[in-house]
């Protein structure tokens, strides 16, 4: 399962908060879908968190992602190694702040020998070149903004997934 994070600014600019409220919120509801999907039984979990395109981003609203991502990953890091999750990033690290990137690499390296369900964060990575990694995947679209996607809205996009019959470029 992979999972475009989209919408995490509109849906505070919707309830009249900060840009940084949505993205608090949606790192709330990545902790949770990677339960969701853990208890389900779903081995790998991608989750695309920021493209080489939001740079283009006010410095301070980057500033923020970046620390929310270190403080999720400092904060929950015994927890995805007692789940027995491995942590692997995606993307081109290096134009990262150095505790950011050495946080992440840290948590990457510390989760290494975990045999469970795979987590991979996409950061700084390239949304054209995925383009075509992504040519055999079987996409499903929802209305629902990243910090209000719930269990049942998880729950709704593996039923659509399991409705549909996979040819891989046959045709029968």
């Amino acid at each position: 399962v992979a999972v475009i994070m989209d919408g995490n600014g509109r849906w505070a600019l919707k309830k009249n908060l900060p840009r940084y409220d949505g993205h608090w919120k949606g790192a709330e509801v990545a902790e949770n879908i990677i339960e969701w999907c853990n208890d389900r039984g779903i081995k790998y979990l991608t989750l695309f968190s920021f493209s080489t395109e939001n740079w283009k981003r006010p410095q301070a609203e980057i500033n923020m992602i970046f620390h929310i991502l270190a403080k999720y990953l400092s904060d929950r890091l015994n927890k995805v190694i007692e789940k027995n999750a491995r942590l692997h990033f995606i993307g081109d690290l290096d134009a990262l702040n150095p505790e950011t990137r050495l946080i992440c690499l840290n948590s990457e390296q510390s989760t290494s020998k975990c045999t469970g369900m795979v987590i991979n964060l996409a950061v700084n990575y390239s949304g054209r070149s995925m383009l075509w990694q992504m040519s055999y995947t079987e996409l499903y679209f929802t209305d629902v903004l990243w910090p209000d996607f719930s269990e049942s809205d998880l729950d709704l996009a593996l039923e659509d997934f399991s409705k549909r019959e996979r040819r891989f470029g046959g045709i029968g």
